[in-house]
């Protein structure tokens, strides 16, 4: 396996960063790049040791991930995962699911609340914010007026979110866990 690796130093947004570079070759013989952001010389060191662990384990195809924010994810699930339903002719569903329209309004939720923040960043406090978030929001009722968002509503949102994770996290051929969502509380 071919590579060659170095951190350099860099300034961005005014605050200085270390970034660790892979460079490495594809399958095809193309040369590709990947980079690693921290804040200090060492920590890029250690991503950059990690990113070369696993390009040699894995192979470059494990450093290729498509998935990378947030926003890439929701419309990666728009499109492929929920799908309306197809039925064969012995009603058995093939693919997509059976009520598309909850997943949508899950991922428009989402969206306005993760935006483009990067998947790698999401973590279980931001979770429980989203719940938080939504738990303190409103919905339209009857007759114009405004009604709490159930408990109940939030927590299906919350599976629809570890599902979505965890659907990245296959797509990507990681070998890692999935960010596992906090209990439901009373």
């Amino acid at each position: 396996m071919r590579y060659t690796e170095g951190v350099y130093k860099r300034k961005r947004n005014g605050k200085i960063v270390y970034d660790g570079v892979l460079a490495y070759y594809d399958e095809h013989g193309k040369r590709k790049f990947a980079h690693r952001e921290r804040k200090t010389h060492y920590a890029a060191k250690e991503a950059l040791r990690k990113l070369r662990n696993e390009l040699e384990d894995r192979g470059p195809k494990a450093l290729e991930n498509n998935v990378v924010t947030f926003a890439h994810l929701a419309d990666y699930c728009e499109q492929e995962v929920y799908l309306e339903a197809e039925y064969n002719s012995a009603g058995e569903k093939l693919r997509g699911v059976r009520n598309a329209s909850a997943y949508k309004s899950h991922l428009k939720h989402f969206r306005d609340f993760f935006g483009r923040k990067k998947l790698r960043d999401i973590s279980i406090a931001d979770v429980k914010r989203y719940r938080s978030h939504r738990l303190r929001s409103t919905r339209r009722g009857p007759n114009g007026t405004r009604v709490p968002i159930a408990p109940g509503t939030a927590a299906r949102e919350l599976q629809t979110l570890r599902a979505m994770l965890y659907e990245a996290n296959v797509t990507s051929g990681s070998n890692k866990t999935h960010l596992s969502l906090p209990a439901r509380t009373k």
